[in-house]
């Protein structure tokens, strides 16, 4: 019996010892969430535009187009509830804040933060930010880099980084992810479709982030701070294949918080005419041709209303 339980951690040593490795390994390679974490602290005095929401925004929207000290604190999937805790978390960090972006899009309303197949980046907020969700979603496995990724993706990670020097690093100082080029776009049609089926669940149920987005109105009137819902472009292909009656109550969802919010503002560019087929990456991301175009038109919207008085609550 001992000598069977010793082979068998003899087996389980180099395992254990190769786990170990890895994690420490992973733990020390470049990631987005850092880059962005420590740039944005780098400019807490500075900041006075906060692009936040998933990836419209953030391959969607350059600070450098704005006329403002802008910073885009998106990531690729990242529900109103991390939009939440993020600002939650930095708001009484940033004094110059003055207004806060929201990307509403179709998911947006109805999308819950342990859902789907991209539930495991939320390691990426604990690891990161040191941000904690109280719901018992969060497992143990988010604690650690070797079981947040299959191995694969992990080791192909180092190889590529520590063998084929290649960055890990995926967005600009100002927090916009400029990889999505023109001369790269995808089949627009078909990506349009299988994301638009991908995103329109059946449900019509808001209240979940509706609840949400009144917290994040609240602390910004508390603060004096505008929030403005902006509906992001998306190709063609991509709406006609959303639930036209969900598609409409989410804008009409907008339109009335902008009316019954002083500090809330709604600005509607999806189905814009001067976003063409040339503008997009995919069915629903811009590419940075588009991001150019649209970061300037949200630029130009926010330079209008800055004017607009801000009624603390």
């Amino acid at each position: 019996m001992k000598k069977a339980l010793a082979r068998f951690v003899l087996f389980l040593l180099p395992i254990i010892i190769s786990a170990v490795a890895l994690e420490v390994v992973l733990r020390q390679l470049p990631h987005d969430f850092k880059f962005k974490k420590a740039q944005m602290e780098q400019k807490y005095d500075e900041i006075e535009t906060l692009v936040m929401g998933g990836s419209h925004t953030y391959y969607g929207v350059d600070p450098e187009q704005f006329d403002s000290e802008t910073f885009n604190l998106s990531y690729v999937s990242q529900s109103l509830f991390f939009d939440y805790l993020l600002l939650e978390k930095y708001i009484d960090s940033l004094p110059q804040l003055k207004d806060v972006v929201l990307m509403i899009a179709h998911a947006s309303m109805t999308y819950m933060f342990g859902e789907g197949e991209e539930a495991w980046r939320k390691f990426n907020y604990y690891r990161h930010y040191d941000i904690t969700p109280p719901y018992n979603q969060w497992y143990h496995k988010y604690y650690l880099e070797i079981l947040n990724l299959p191995v694969q993706r992990s080791i192909k990670k180092v190889y590529q980084y520590h063998l084929k020097n290649k960055s890990l690093i995926s967005t600009t100082a100002s927090g916009w992810c400029d990889e999505y080029h023109m001369e790269n776009s995808l089949d627009l049609e078909r990506t349009g479709e299988e994301e638009a089926h991908k995103h329109d669940s059946p449900s019509l149920d808001f209240s979940w982030n509706l609840e949400i987005l009144r917290n994040i109105i609240e602390i910004c009137a508390e603060r004096g701070i505008r929030v403005h819902m902006i509906n992001f472009p998306t190709y063609v292909s991509y709406r006609e294949n959303l639930n036209p009656v969900k598609y409409n109550m989410i804008i009409d969802t907008c339109s009335w918080m902008a009316r019954e919010f002083e500090n809330v503002y709604h600005f509607k560019i999806d189905g814009d005419p001067r976003f063409t087929a040339e503008d997009f990456y995919d069915g629903d991301h811009l590419n940075d041709a588009g991001a150019l175009k649209c970061s300037q038109l949200v630029n130009d919207y926010l330079e209008s209303v800055k004017g607009d008085p801000i009624k603390p609550s």
